[in-house]
């Protein structure tokens, strides 16, 4: 059986994502709390070790990252940075430490929010994001 790792697996949409998957694949679900790996995505250091203690995997799928909601006028340079870091670079954080796992023809998918296709008010900082 193929070997999934979800990253953000008990947050709202990581926890859609376990239920679809777990019924032809075995689910690892990840995240600061587990439950079954525990792991900070912005340490490429201990997320590569977590990695190498699962093993070769077939799947790595990020459903982390949030961003503030506040309207545009209020938005600081740090509001920016925190949305970007914590929904893209800890994302292609995992992304680069999974490659080295990866068994051959495996996939990695990272997720978005549909806010970068559908703006919606106080959203400028999450669709920069997203």
């Amino acid at each position: 059986m193929k070997k999934i790792i979800v990253v953000g697996a008990t947050g709202r949409l990581g926890r859609e994502v376990v239920v679809g998957l777990e019924k032809d694949y075995e689910v690892i679900r990840a995240g600061r709390s587990g439950p079954d790996l525990k792991l900070d995505a912005f340490d490429f250091s201990s997320v590569s070790e977590v990695f190498a203690s699962v093993g070769p995997f077939d799947g790595l799928v990020s459903c982390i990252g949030g961003a503030p909601f506040k309207p545009f006028e209020e938005l600081t340079m740090e509001d920016f940075a925190t949305g970007l870091s914590t929904k893209c670079l800890s994302q292609l954080n995992l992304a680069k430490a999974a490659i080295p796992f990866l068994s051959e023809n495996g996939s990695i998918t990272l997720t978005s929010g549909i806010i970068g296709d559908e703006p919606i008010l106080a959203g400028a900082c999450a669709a920069a994001a997203n």
